[in-house]
């Protein structure tokens, strides 16, 4: 059986035979071993934290790219902010993101739009000559320029400037914050973080005189590295001082971020074991084995430990010991090991700070989308697949499991009307890569329209093939049923103007022809008393009487049309004078006509001249007859108290209070909408010949308005009409319904 010997039997073993030669060459080995992978560590460390920091100092520049980005999504689409609004919202990013020193939005030429903070003399101010304004336009894509030093503020800045549509956005950069980033790393005494900029002038450093004397520093090798694009550690020679240094970039800016610390500190370290183990090897040969054992069993446990430790960080446990019972050398390495697993950590924990301040954006995103009934979407064509926001889902009333859109199913949710142009932009915008932005109406899940309006983008790849399709949409229903009652608001204005103006004329005839009247009727009776009844002159006399009368009624409509006729307006009862009217008509009624009536007595009195509103009702009634007089039908006059609010769908101009509802409804052939928009105009009539003046409505519309009401018709071919009448109440019944409300 082979014997096993153990490793500290081994090393005594051998240590006793071999003497100092084997411990002598195992020395060197081990020395050789242990720098070398401290080397490596020391190495790795630097640039581990050097791209740590480039990390910061991307998440930092991200920030406001991605700010200076929504306020280009803003300017682009004039629905989400009005112009008068701009200059208070880039107020509020300043106030709430102090690494922004300024923001200007520039015009198409470079000419100064808005500014903020706000200074008059800036307004109109010409930037086209600017470098960064110059650049951005012609690459098309957001700009980082190199720095400078602020005129207002003194300190380090640079620009990023984002093409839009219309213009430019420049974003005015405060670097303070990255000399906060740098004074936070400290490695060993004299170790420090530096940070160039593109042209290699500091930007950041712990001895401040160096940024404000924007020391450039290009011409030295480890810069040189960073500049050409290299990453790594480095060893170079500075101002008689061998430095270690370790760079990483910073994609988006190119800059150059560098760890720097003397050789002799940096692998200082790495000299303690060196002197340690020597020491060791002479005094193992002096004191004997007895302290090569000592010496084993204290190495050997820390090491073991330390094993122990970095599985625990490759775990993700980080809190570890500072420092071990050993050696310097391993002491030092547990030291370097807690500090790079507190690095690990930070990092952990920034990134996932980073994770939650981007779903707070996109939550405040969809929040805002949600306010402004904005959603996103996209199409790959690949799939034929619909991806859609949150948002979006809400404004077309989708729930969260409700499958997902393809193209078909998309085109058959659109109206018949609006489908036909909407797939032929669509296929434009596959084929073609064309942008385009239209007003559609949409099927919701409720299965009613809504009317959305689109903004449609192409994503295309080098070969100009569309691998994507964006789009914005924003749900503008609410929108058009406004403009669609100011169009109806705009119509009766029209026609109240018109019937004003008619009034006013037929007004001024009626006084004319009123006077023209009266000296007719006048002479001819006087010629008539000095004739004999039984002559054939004061026949024919009689005949102009009669003529000269029925004028004058006419007259008397006419002016009753124009609010000119004298009134007797009094309390009364609306149904007891529907009644009276009804049965004034009794005879009038043919056969074939059936009347109802439903009278309320809870109807509320008015105050009216009866007298006129028997007139109008009587015209009104008068009329519906006349619709019915071929065919036959029902006439039906209801009267009811109703209430009007400003909910209530009457036009605009009625005040809200209780009135008295007079419904006045036929079964006859009905009027079309061309009808019903002429039917209280004066002398217009669908009648024969010799059937009607055309004054009944009119009369009947002139007295209803005099009396503060107004008349309401609703038709349709075939299906009968309805004229509805509203009387204002008696004043203290008003009064009395409000103090009991």
């Amino acid at each position: 059986m082979k014997l096993r010997y153990s490793l500290k039997q081994a090393l005594t073993l051998k240590f006793i035979l071999l003497a100092t030669l084997p411990l002598f060459l195992f020395a060197f080995f081990t020395v050789k071993i242990v720098t070398g992978h401290l080397n490596h560590e020391i190495r790795t460390k630097n640039l581990l934290l050097s791209r740590a920091l480039a990390g910061e100092v991307e998440r930092f520049l991200n920030e406001p790219l991605s700010l200076l980005n929504h306020i280009k999504s803003l300017m682009e689409n004039e629905n989400l902010i009005r112009p008068d609004q701009i200059s208070e919202y880039l107020n509020v990013i300043i106030r709430h993101y102090d690494y922004f020193s300024a923001i200007q939005i520039l015009g198409e030429r470079g000419v100064i739009r808005h500014i903020t903070p706000y200074n008059p003399d800036y307004i109109g101010a010409d930037m086209s000559g600017q470098p960064h304004y110059q650049k951005s336009t012609e690459i098309g894509r957001p700009y980082w320029s190199p720095t400078f030093i602020s005129q207002l503020s003194g300190q380090p800045t640079m620009t990023l400037s984002i093409p839009f549509q219309n213009g430019t956005i420049v974003g005015y950069l405060k670097l303070e914050t990255l000399n906060r980033m740098t004074d936070k790393i400290r490695i060993e005494s004299n170790g420090y973080a530096v940070i160039c900029d593109q042209t290699g002038v500091i930007i950041a450093h712990r001895d401040r005189s160096f940024v404000q004397e924007r020391l450039n520093v290009s011409n030295l090798p480890l810069i040189q590295k960073g500049l050409a694009g290299k990453e790594g550690t480095f060893q170079y020679r500075f101002r008689g001082v061998d430095k270690l240094g370790s760079i990483a970039i910073v994609p988006q800016t190119g800059w150059v971020v560098g760890f720097v610390q003397p050789v002799e500190e940096a692998f200082l370290p790495i000299t303690q074991i060196r002197k340690i183990f020597w020491i060791g090897i002479l005094l193992s040969a002096a004191l004997g084995i007895l302290l090569l054992l000592l010496s084993l069993a204290k190495t050997l446990r820390p090491l073991t430990r330390l094993m122990g430790y970095a599985e625990s960080i490759e775990a993700g446990n980080y809190g570890l010991p500072t420092r071990l019972d050993s050696y310097t050398e391993i002491n030092g390495l547990s030291n370097h090991l807690h500090r790079m697993a507190q690095a690990v950590q930070t990092r952990e924990t920034a990134l996932e700070e980073s994770r939650k301040a981007l779903a707070r954006s996109k939550a405040d995103l969809e929040s805002a989308q949600h306010l402004a009934k904005l959603g996103s979407w996209s199409y790959d064509p690949d799939t034929n697949i619909f991806t859609l926001s949150d948002p979006m889902d809400r404004i077309l009333g989708r729930s969260p499991d409700s499958p997902r859109f393809v193209l078909e199913t998309f085109f058959q949710r659109i109206h018949p009307e609006d489908r036909e142009e909407c797939v032929r932009l669509f296929q434009d915008a596959l084929e073609k890569g064309r942008d385009y932005e239209r007003i559609f109406r949409f099927s919701i899940e409720d299965g009613t329209y809504r009317h959305i309006q689109t903004l449609v983008a192409c994503q295309q790849d080098e070969q100009g093939k569309v691998i994507r399709i964006f789009g914005t949409s924003q749900d503008i229903t609410e929108q058009k049923q406004r403009e669609r009652e100011r169009e109806t608001l705009q119509i009766r204005l029209h026609h109240a103007q018109k019937m004003e103006a008619v009034g006013t004329l037929t007004g001024g005839i009626a006084h004319e022809f009123n006077n023209l009247l009266f000296p007719i009727i006048g002479y001819t009776e006087m010629v008539m008393e000095e004739l004999p009844e039984s002559s054939l002159m004061h026949k024919h006399l009689r005949e102009v009487i009669i003529a000269a009368k029925r004028a004058r009624d006419s007259v008397r409509q006419l002016l009753s049309f124009t609010h000119n006729s004298p009134s007797n307006k009094r309390k009364i009862r609306i149904d007891t004078l529907v009644e009276d009217v009804l049965k004034s008509m009794k005879k009038e009624i043919p056969p074939n006509i059936e009347i109802q009536r439903d009278l309320s007595l809870k109807a509320p009195e008015v105050t009216a001249d009866a007298g006129q509103i028997h007139q109008a009702l009587k015209h009104l009634c008068t009329n519906a007859l006349h619709a019915m007089r071929q065919s036959g039908g029902v006439l039906t006059v209801s009267v009811s108290e109703t209430s009007i609010t400003p909910a209530s769908p009457w036009p605009d101009g009625i005040r809200a209070g209780i009135y008295t509802l007079v419904s006045i409804r036929d079964t006859g052939h009905g009027m079309d909408a061309a009808v019903i928009k002429r039917v209280f105009d004066p002398y217009f009539t669908t009648r024969e010949v010799g059937e009607g003046s055309g004054l009944g409505l009119s009369v009947a519309y002139g007295i209803i308005r005099s009396h503060g009401g107004y008349i309401r018709v609703q038709s349709e071919p075939g299906a009968g009409s309805s004229f509805e009448v509203l009387l204002p109440a008696f004043p203290d019944q008003t009064a009395n319904a409000e103090q009991c409300s």
